[in-house]
């Protein structure tokens, strides 16, 4: 039986549960609720494969999208993975945060090769690797991008930190928002996700922050794949 999309935010139990140790699943559930993924499958997700790799304007863009979520295909934003489509779904990341490689196939990537570059990497540093064989422009223009939310992101952690316990409340959040044709107000999210405040001024500023570190992980799914839960 295929699962409602999107889940109806007030049921907990039409989530992942907090027991959830697949940081691809957390990962693809925040990845599927990105509006620009979403409009990258409805473009993209339908080529064959022949279109896919051809030397023309659309395998092009399907290729620097699909580098830019690091996925090997586009899955619809609205479907159930199950275990083994999620092991191959995203790009290896290791201890990256980013790739920009040869990505027309994956055969071409040498990873033993690739991850002795990134051995040395501190915590906030990125590694960028440039395809010579895509188009620059478009490379530097999606690198000056993900820098700009990575830093963004980086704002978001130091001050209140994604908390793994807490994915199932950020995707809950993300959902009520993004309720049409209008979203809820905090007050009465406030009154399906409970906060430790009993102060409704209180919970609803508790439940701002959250959402914005949902967003945060919504936009750069790919640090969920680097976390321990």
């Amino acid at each position: 039986m295929k699962k409602a999309w999107p889940p109806d935010w007030k049921t907990p139990n039409d989530y992942p549960g907090k027991s959830c140790r697949s940081v691809r699943r957390w990962a693809w559930e925040f990845l599927r609720r990105n509006p620009a993924y979403q409009k990258a499958f409805t473009e993209l997700g339908q080529l064959t494969p022949k279109e896919q790799i051809a030397k023309t304007p659309i395998g092009e863009s399907f290729r620097q999208t699909r580098r830019m979520f690091c996925v090997w295909q586009f899955y619809d934003p609205a479907a159930t993975l199950t275990d083994r489509e999620l092991k191959t779904l995203f790009m290896p990341h290791e201890s990256c945060l980013w790739f920009y490689g040869p990505w027309n196939e994956q055969k071409d990537i040498d990873w033993d090769k690739e991850l002795d570059a990134i051995k040395g990497l501190q915590e906030n540093h990125v590694l960028i690797l440039i395809d010579l064989r895509e188009g620059i422009n478009s490379q530097i223009a999606d690198l000056r991008d993900i820098v700009t939310r990575l830093r963004k992101y980086s704002r978001i952690q130091d001050n209140r930190g994604p908390r793994p316990n807490q994915y199932q409340t950020y995707l809950r959040l993300l959902d009520a928002r993004a309720v049409q044709p209008k979203p809820f107000g905090w007050g009465t999210i406030a009154k399906h996700i409970p906060t430790k405040s009993t102060d409704p001024q209180t919970a609803r500023q508790n439940m701002i922050k959250m959402h914005k570190t949902a967003v945060a992980l919504r936009d750069n799914f790919q640090l969920i794949l680097k976390s321990k839960l």
